[in-house]
């Protein structure tokens, strides 16, 4: 087998050499592990609408990480694969990896887009006025506060004898 055991026991020979499989069984055992894989990976997806030629589309790019403008070329015979069309050339992408936009754009393909969830924020925090007649949140007594309390699952808490008084 080629390497050196770590005991020093004398053992047979034959028992040290591979048991030959045949390639039937070795593929068998690829096809199966595949099918598991398969099953868990589809378990909790939903099938995306199929795309169609000419329809603008972002494309996330493998190396940075961000999506850019392209044009869908074509289908491939692959399952769920794309040509699509970008300013840097034509690539064939997974739909997992394309992106239909909400509106149409007039931007060249390839133009740089940035989707993360900083585009919602801006410059300027809101402000919101704490107004009475804005204010919603019920009154409140003190002694309503200190008698009932309850915990996230429900649970009634008492403040225990030693500490009421401080």
């Amino acid at each position: 087998m080629g390497r050196k055991l770590k005991t020093k026991l004398p053992i047979a020979s034959k028992l040290l050499r591979p048991k030959k499989q045949s390639p039937a069984v070795i593929k068998n055992a690829i096809c199966k592990s595949h099918a598991v894989q398969q099953k868990y990976y589809n378990r909790d997806t939903k099938s995306l609408p199929p795309l169609k030629t000419g329809e603008s589309v972002f494309v996330r790019n493998p190396d940075d990480k961000k999506w850019r403008l392209a044009k869908v070329v074509g289908n491939r015979p692959e399952p769920r694969s794309y040509m699509v069309q970008t300013s840097g050339g034509t690539y064939r992408r997974n739909r997992r990896d394309i992106l239909k936009p909400l509106t149409s754009y007039a931007h060249q393909p390839g133009d740089l887009i940035d989707l993360s969830d900083s585009t919602n924020e801006s410059d300027e925090p809101n402000k919101i006025s704490n107004s009475p007649e804005t204010d919603l949140t019920p009154e409140r007594h003190p002694d309503e506060t200190l008698l009932i309390r309850t915990s996230r699952s429900g649970r009634v808490m008492k403040t225990p004898v030693r500490y009421a008084d401080a």
